[in-house]
């Protein structure tokens, strides 16, 4: 039998046997799909295409132990190489994840447990300057922040946050004068380490209610998650009624059946109302993410003043999903939290999603670039 055509781009679009297929033990066999179970970077593709539990189930296994994301991987550097090539073309954007939330959701806290960086943080606007984070997994540790290279991890955030300044102080005036305390300049956030996940994230600033700078974010948010390229992730705070949240109300305008929509629920040791029980609200279908949410606990105010560390505050996410920490919480959140499957709650439940759509939606993203990159190969053979 001829050996199964890979589904990532780089085959199906030249047409010839994958060059990554090398046997990967321990999926079993799908009885839908059984040609393509040998193949971890056919996975990703299996794994879309049936309904098989089993394969659905190794896939993330695979995603854990490394296996999938090495084939991502190629995607991803790939858009790195393209990106500087486009910064100057207008109406141009690569496939993304741009993350948006009102200000105090805690986007910032769900990067830092994903990353393991201290982001800057506080009670007022901290992100005021887009943020590219760059997660790769490496055999050791490296960091950079526009370019400079920073050799303690801990140091990462005093750096982003140097760098925003620096980008606002050297804003246009035309920018300034309209805008205080803003600019649209992206920080570049780099860091290579073990057991990170391959990510690609784009943070912008928080939805402001009031201010002069009101619009500038604003038109900044709604300017990336308008592109179809971009997978629009809202982070939601679940001690707030949805329908205040401006950041799904912007999602849904740019992509009203939310098929490139993926939320994030934050603070459910916080909720104490059935009133605005976000769960409630994202089941009944008035909010559309299409590509599914997770639910997360982050670091309250008391542990961060306590700096509890990363690790120990995704033991304290454990517990709170396990039942061992739901003091506080009405009974009516308790039991909607109780109901959520594994897949829907905690850190790791959401990486693993984050990579699950990162990969699906490169793979379809970047079919313009391959055929572009394709065809002048041709031409060039000619």
């Amino acid at each position: 039998m001829a050996e199964p055509m890979c589904l990532l781009l780089l085959c199906t679009l030249s047409i010839e046997p994958c060059p990554r297929h090398t046997p990967f033990d321990g999926i079993p066999d799908c009885p839908v799909c059984s040609e393509y179970a040998s193949c971890s970077a056919c996975l990703v593709g299996c794994a879309e295409r049936c309904e098989c539990v089993q394969h659905k189930q190794a896939m993330s296994e695979a995603f854990r132990a490394g296996f999938v994301t090495s084939g991502i991987r190629e995607e991803l550097d790939l858009v790195d190489r393209i990106r500087p090539l486009l910064e100057n073309e207008s109406g141009v954007e690569l496939p993304g994840i741009v993350v948006v939330g009102n200000t105090s959701v805690g986007k910032s806290s769900v990067l830092e447990a994903i990353s393991g960086v201290e982001f800057p943080k506080g009670s007022t606007v901290t992100t005021t300057c887009p943020i590219r984070l760059t997660l790769r997994s490496g055999p050791e540790f490296a960091a950079s922040v526009n370019g400079a290279s920073i050799n303690n991890k801990s140091l990462i955030g005093q750096h982003i946050r140097t760098a925003m300044e620096e980008a606002v102080r050297n804003r246009p005036a035309t920018v300034a004068r309209h805008n205080p305390g803003f600019a649209g300049t992206v920080i570049e956030v780099k860091l290579y380490e073990p057991g990170l996940p391959d990510l690609t994230l784009l943070d912008l600033p928080g939805i402001l209610n009031s201010g002069v700078a009101k619009d500038f974010v604003k038109t900044l948010i709604q300017q990336h998650i308008s592109y179809e390229q971009n997978v629009t992730v809202c982070v939601l705070d679940m001690t707030s009624h949805l329908t205040n949240q401006n950041a799904i109300d912007w999602a849904k305008e740019a992509d009203p059946a939310g098929r490139r929509t993926l939320g994030i629920v934050t603070k459910p040791d916080r909720a104490v109302s059935a009133d605005t029980n976000a769960l409630d609200q994202l089941e009944s279908g008035a909010f559309l993410m299409g590509l599914g949410y997770v639910v997360v606990r982050n670091r309250d105010g008391d542990e961060l003043r306590a700096n509890l560390s990363v690790d120990e505050a995704a033991e304290r996410e454990r517990q709170f999903f396990s039942g061992e920490r739901l003091s506080g919480v009405s009974a009516h959140v308790s039991e909607a939290l109780k109901k959520l499957s594994a897949n829907q709650k905690g850190k790791q439940a959401l990486i693993d999603l984050l990579l699950r759509v990162q990969g699906s939606h490169l793979k379809g993203s970047l079919i313009p670039f391959r055929r572009k990159g394709h065809r002048q190969n041709n031409e060039q053979g000619a």
